[in-house]
C-alpha cells in the first residue's frame, strides 16, 4: 500500500487553540491535552505551540477549517455550544451538565448533515 500522507502547515485555528491553552494555563486552569498531532508542548517552558507541520492522511482527511466538531466556549458566566460548521447549539449556565450540548450536536451530525 502506498504512503498517502502529506505534510501541511498549521492553520490560524491551531494557533488560536495554542494561544487559548497558554492563556488557560497562565490563569491556573487545570487541564490535560491528550495526543494531538497539531499541538506541541515545549518541555522547557511548558507553552503550547502549533507543530511546524502536520501529517495529513488522504485516506482519512481531517481539517481545522471545516467539519463537525463540537465546540464549547466559556463566556462571562455561561457556556456557548456550536458545531465547527457554525450551527448554534445554544447557551447554558455552568450549573447544568454539558451533556445537553452533546445531545444537540449528535442530533445535528446524525440527522442534519449530508453524507
Amino acid at each position: 500500500m502506498a504512503d498517502t500522507t502529506v505534510r501541511i502547515a498549521p492553520t490560524a485555528d491551531v494557533q488560536r487553540l495554542a494561544d487559548a491553552l497558554n492563556a488557560a494555563q497562565l490563569i491556573g486552569i487545570k487541564f490535560k491535552v491528550g495526543p494531538n498531532p497539531h499541538i506541541h508542548q515545549d518541555s522547557a517552558t511548558g507553552r503550547y505551540t502549533p507543530t511546524a507541520e502536520t501529517l495529513l492522511d488522504e485516506d482519512f482527511p481531517t481539517t481545522w477549517e471545516g467539519g463537525h466538531s463540537l465546540v464549547i466556549e466559556y463566556g462571562d458566566c455561561e457556556f456557548y455550544g456550536r458545531c465547527q460548521c457554525g450551527k448554534d447549539l445554544g447557551m447554558q449556565t455552568p450549573n447544568r451538565p454539558l451533556d445537553d450540548f452533546g445531545t444537540k450536536w449528535e442530533r445535528h451530525v446524525m440527522t442534519e448533515v449530508g453524507r
